[in-house]
């Protein structure tokens, strides 16, 4: 079965016993978010499913609340990119650590854009940037890794009067990425082509696992922390018994590049990035194709699934956060290829394992009043752009290449599309076309919905594309689009850019 070929979203089954399709489930694109200028180098989920944070290239750190996905804290947190970001398990405390050499806690309850704990106000400026940092098991102290193979502790970092950096451990050829299990009492570091694993509070190598032939790009615990899921940067992906260091699979998933992987907190999937644009969701137990994810724009370097396994974040050099939302399927929801018998998997072959006192700058706060944009291309050169095929499907509309990021199926031949700009009113101008007639024309998005009805052909394939005269100021162009076919309301997300136009196709049943 070529998961694949279902684009509407991302669709994702769990089959049960002798291979019968008893669950489908969706995650469907839910909203995207947009942290300013600058690529997206990491996202993460709170353990309380309350808060998520998003880090960028800039050293802005966007926290938003997961119940509606406004800003709870806008930070900016560091002179240059953010490479990791990690919140505390009981306390609304979030620590991160970036390009500038600079380790920093945040306390997440209160407005204020000053971190509580400062590495370089404490012991100057250091000489390497950490890779990452992490709350240790009483919550009390930090331990942060570099590049030079040494983790150090910050005894006390919470309190008045924390202690100097000690060094915990040092692995000759280097660190690059480490996960914290949940209890918070072991530590998978990624150090060469090797995993290792640690224990922060005794401060011994407990084992050592060759996994790679050249280097490991990202390392996560399983959720029941019996074994790991560690990312090669060849693209090949791998899976190992902890305690007999046995491979369990290995397979190549990816192209070759940086990226992360994240497992589902029930233990049902493992997400990982793109190098290219479109990372996929696997089964964790046969790591068989489950799910694609389409709508980036370029690499996917950071993803993660929340505490409930009910959302996804993923992100990258596009620009902006994109969060896919489960959801159950039923009746005609379910695509009839998921709704055939499945022949069962065979077993997986388990194989041995061969600076001083810096002032923070002002938050970038989202502006209230309209901001100044370039100029729109003149609405009367819309009506010149040509529409033209590939293999029967939209492949440029004038220069810009059309990517059918979706497909959705509806019920009626009539439907109502609502727009408008959700996240920010940025400036947003786009054009609407639909089987060959502009529905909106140099149409300037706002907060406010505008609405439009269509009616579908049957006889051809119906397809949406949004054409972006700008980017806003905050790029790519995106608009919230709702569509009603007068039994069910779905709500997505569209997004262009000046050389890219987003597609949707919409297909009767």
């Amino acid at each position: 079965m070529k998961m694949q070929n279902i684009i509407t979203t991302i669709i994702c089954c769990y089959f049960g016993l002798l291979g019968i399709a008893v669950q489908a489930q969706t995650f469907d694109d839910h909203k995207v978010f947009s942290s300013g200028s600058g690529a997206i180098t990491i996202v993460r989920f709170d353990h309380q499913n309350e808060l998520f944070a998003s880090g960028n290239s800039k050293g802005r750190v966007v926290v938003r609340k997961v119940s509606d996905t406004r800003i709870a804290n806008l930070l900016q947190a560091h002179d240059g990119a953010v490479h990791h970001l990690s919140f505390h398990k009981n306390q609304p405390l979030l620590l991160t650590c970036g390009k500038d050499k600079n380790v920093r806690v945040w306390n997440l309850g209160i407005k204020a854009n000053v971190p509580v704990y400062d590495l370089t106000e404490q012991v100057g400026v250091q000489s390497q940037a950490a890779n990452f940092a992490f709350f240790n098991q009483s919550g009390q102290d930090i331990f942060y890794g570099v590049p030079d193979g040494t983790i150090y502790i910050v005894r006390d970092a919470m309190t008045k009067s924390p202690q100097r950096p000690a060094t915990l451990i040092h692995l000759s050829k280097g660190i690059y990425k480490a996960a914290l299990n949940k209890v918070q009492d072991k530590l998978l570091i990624a150090s060469d082509k090797s995993v290792f694993l640690f224990n922060p509070e005794t401060q011994k190598v407990r084992e050592s696992f060759r996994v790679c032939p050249k280097k490991v790009v990202d390392v996560k615990f399983t959720p029941d922390e019996k074994s790991f899921g560690c990312l090669c940067d060849d693209g090949t992906f791998g899976m190992y018994d902890l305690a007999s260091g046995k491979e369990i699979v290995k397979r190549k998933m990816v192209a070759p590049g940086k990226t992360e992987l994240a497992f589902s907190p029930d233990g049902i999937f493992v997400v990982i990035g793109d190098p290219g644009k479109e990372p996929k969701v696997y089964y964790t137990e046969n790591l068989s194709e489950a799910c694609l994810l389409v709508g980036h724009i370029g690499p996917v370097r950071t993803v993660t699934f929340s505490a409930d396994s009910k959302n996804i974040l993923s992100a990258g050099d596009g620009q902006f956060t994109k969060m896919w939302k489960f959801r159950k399927l039923y009746g005609d929801d379910i695509p009839k290829s998921l709704q055939e018998p499945l022949a069962p998997l065979p077993p997986t072959p388990t194989p041995v394992a061969p600076t001083p006192n810096n002032s923070m700058p002002p938050p970038i706060m989202p502006t209230t009043t309209k901001p100044e944009v370039k100029p729109i291309n003149p609405v009367d050169t819309i009506e010149a752009l040509v529409l033209k095929y590939n293999k029967n499907r939209p492949d440029s509309l004038g220069n810009r290449k059309v990517q059918r990021s979706q497909k959705i199926r509806v019920k009626t031949d009539v439907l109502e599309f609502v727009v408008w700009d959700e996240e920010y009113v940025d400036g947003d101008t786009i054009s609407l076309y639909f089987n060959g007639n502009w529905l909106l024309k140099g149409y300037a998005l706002t907060a406010s919905e505008k609405r439009i009805k269509v009616k579908i052909d049957p006889n051809i394939d119906n397809y949406l594309i949004l054409h972006a005269h700008n980017e806003g100021t905050k790029p790519p162009n995106t608009v919230a689009l709702r569509v009603f076919d007068g039994v069910r309301e779905r709500k997505i997300t569209l997004m262009s850019s000046m050389r890219v136009s987003d597609a949707i196709l919409f297909e009767p049943y």
